[in-house]
């Protein structure tokens, strides 16, 4: 079962934490190919973002990118600049800045993809 579509809805509805329990849920399955492990990490990292979560969000950020990096996925390197856009809030927190640099080298490396992340210079 894909967390998408459900997650999402619950996410949509105001619900980022049950949003939240169906990402973990789906994801501890091991049954994605890396790519879609990755990118639903992503997915589970804006959530958590909007849950209020800087620091979670941050953590499943930064897992989210190990995974891009090995597949080269610039989707899910584009999800997560939409999630440094929701942490922006947060800018000034370790775990935001060192997301942000992570996402700036892996952003570098997977061709320039643009970031979106109000914090950039």
């Amino acid at each position: 079962m894909q967390p998408g579509p459900s997650a999402i809805c619950y996410c949509e509805a105001g619900q980022p934490l049950r949003a939240v329990e169906l990402y973990q849920e789906s994801l501890s399955t091991g049954k994605f190919s890396p790519r879609d492990q990755g990118y639903f990490l992503s997915l589970m990292a804006g959530t958590l973002a909007q849950a209020g979560e800087p620091d979670a969000a941050c953590e499943a950020g930064q897992d989210a990118i190990v995974i891009a990096m090995e597949m080269r996925s610039q989707r899910t390197i584009r999800e997560l600049g939409r999630v440094l856009e929701k942490l922006g809030v947060w800018r000034a927190r370790l775990s935001v800045r060192a997301l942000a640099d992570t996402l700036r080298s892996a952003n570098h490396s997977t061709r320039g993809l643009m970031l979106g992340y109000p914090g950039r210079r």
